[in-house]
């Protein structure tokens, strides 16, 4: 029996379920296609939003480059010589699906205690231009964890133990926080921007970098090595005598004008379409969604100011930052958790996700489905991840089917 044709059956086995009245989905909503606009652009700003695109998409070269000179720059360390490779067509990366080295999308972010100097930059970079010295790899390996439900169905998490070079670990403090973290969608950035700041930050992992500007030239400097306005400087650590002395594509390396274009692309993105579910099913997911709890965190409405003809957005997450609780937490190099918050992921998109690519999530991308990223929840999000666990199978379905859906 195909999903659809068990919606019937999965309803009838919801007695009592109130089912809510469905709030419609916002302007601005498209087809996930970099061609797409978010709003109709005069001349000029199509101008910039497809140079922007271009720039997005093309791999930057190393300094000197003949006939580069809006390209060049890469490095000296670097994870990625373009944006798109990480940011494919606007979504999220794809995760590590299985043991061994962490793929490209995949970053180790150090957190180095304070008071010692960092030998590395912000990003451990696995790669370097010839004659710089490479940062180091990582590598991860899953562990499986087992437990049932109350219902007595099992269930399974893959928990990730991540590993650095040795002779890179022999390099950092001893209480180097390791924090990877996976490439998340860049689409409807101008949305999210629109969204009144309450918090230090809108954007990353953490909810720390107020503004996509910001935002962007943090990504060009950790990730690709390319100085930009905001951020004039590689991502070269203390140790790193050759990272520091290589030339330069320029003073930035990304012209301010390119800059501008990149932005201009990433506001034009719009999202992708939702899958609703078919007939009741969509608003009875909606109701369980809310019912359990998950709607706390991941809001359905946040107001925006400065969009014409829009006053909200439906991008389920409230922007701030949450303990999840101890096993979402990073770790050091000994393996000691460090109080970690997480800002709450907007689920808009998911529905293109898993269209597109396997649907790997959280931080790290450790849950290959909703089910694991639920699982996952505790701290803060403990209840409404018990109340979860305790619907029916069917309830869960559709739970987890509508999720996927957004």
């Amino acid at each position: 029996m195909n999903r659809r044709a068990a919606w019937p059956l999965l309803l009838a086995a919801l007695p009592g379920l109130a089912v809510a009245t469905v709030t419609p989905r916002v302007a601005f909503t498209g087809s996930g296609d970099p061609q797409a606009l978010l709003q109709p652009l005069d001349a000029d700003g199509r101008r910039r939003q497809q140079r922007g695109l271009a720039l997005f998409n093309t791999d930057h070269v190393v300094a000197g480059t003949a006939g580069a000179a809006a390209i060049d720059g890469l490095g000296p360390v670097y994870n990625a010589a373009s944006c798109d490779a990480c940011h494919n067509s606007g979504h999220r990366a794809r995760g590590p699906i299985a043991d061994g080295p962490l793929p490209l999308a995949l970053v180790i972010q150090l957190g180095v205690p304070a008071g010692s100097t960092p030998p590395f930059g912000a990003v451990l970079n696995a790669q370097a231009l010839p004659g710089v010295p490479l940062e180091g790899r990582a590598s991860l390996r899953f562990q499986l964890r087992s437990g049932r439900y109350p219902d007595g169905q099992p269930w399974q998490l893959r928990q990730p133990r991540y590993r650095l070079a040795a002779e890179t670990a022999r390099r950092l403090p001893k209480r180097t926080v390791i924090r990877p973290r996976i490439a998340p969608p860049v689409f409807g950035m101008a949305l999210l921007e629109a969204v009144p700041l309450t918090a230090p930050g809108r954007f990353g992992w953490q909810a720390a970098v107020p503004t996509l500007a910001e935002q962007t030239a943090i990504a060009y400097a950790h990730e690709m090595g390319i100085t930009s306005r905001l951020r004039p400087a590689d991502d070269c650590g203390a140790a790193e005598r050759r990272c520091r002395d290589a030339p330069n594509g320029g003073e930035p390396e990304l012209a301010d004008a390119d800059f501008d274009a990149v932005l201009a692309f990433q506001r034009a993105l719009p999202v992708p379409a939702e899958a609703p579910l078919a007939g009741d099913a969509e608003a009875a997911g909606r109701a369980l969604f809310i019912a359990t709890g998950c709607s706390g965190c991941h809001r359905e409405q946040l107001a925006v100011t400065g969009i014409d003809g829009l006053d909200t957005i439906t991008a389920w997450t409230d922007l701030r930052s949450h303990d999840l609780g101890p096993a979402l937490a990073d770790r050091d190099l000994a393996g000691r958790r460090q109080p970690t918050r997480f800002r709450t992921a907007p689920l808009w998109g998911l529905a293109a996700a898993r269209a597109k690519a396997p649907l790997l999530l959280l931080h790290d991308g450790r849950a290959a489905s909703v089910e694991e990223a639920i699982l996952w929840h505790d701290g803060e999000a403990r209840p409404a991840r018990q109340a979860f666990e305790r619907q029916t199978a069917a309830a869960r379905t559709l739970l987890m089917a509508w999720v996927e859906g957004r």
